[in-house]
């Protein structure tokens, strides 16, 4: 639904990246947007324009709060669950059914959808 909800907001624009950070020990979610002329460091993310689009914390996005207050128990009891969590993540960006809402963004040739290690600065990217 937010993906969506985003895809409509940037239909005039072209996205160079989309990624979906993963925070476990915050029970957080964030989608983030790269758009193809966003003058910023690509990888640091924080910094991007678009940083956080999906807005969880600020109560934005209704129907990921379960899934990560279930994620952050999950964590909690393990917290070598995080790879993990981040491969389902990933696998969930691959589903057919998150492809086909992503590709109603314009994207660019370069484009590409992340799913890093928030703290690993030379992180897998689980969307792959």
């Amino acid at each position: 639904a937010k993906l969506t909800q985003l895809s409509a907001r940037f239909k005039d624009k072209t996205i160079r990246r989309l990624d979906i950070g993963v925070f476990p020990w915050h029970g957080s979610l964030e989608i983030s947007v790269l758009l193809s002329d966003d003058p910023c460091d690509e990888h640091d993310i924080a910094a991007w324009p678009h940083y956080n689009v999906s807005q969880l914390s600020e109560g934005q996005w209704p129907e990921a709060v379960d899934c990560c207050k279930a994620m952050q128990r999950l964590w909690e009891k393990d917290p070598h669950l995080t790879r993990p969590l981040l491969e389902l993540v990933g696998n969930m960006v691959k589903s057919g059914s998150i492809r086909s809402v992503i590709e109603q963004f314009a994207r660019s040739e370069d484009f590409v959808c992340t799913v890093f290690h928030p703290d690993q600065q030379k992180s897998t990217n689980y969307a792959n």
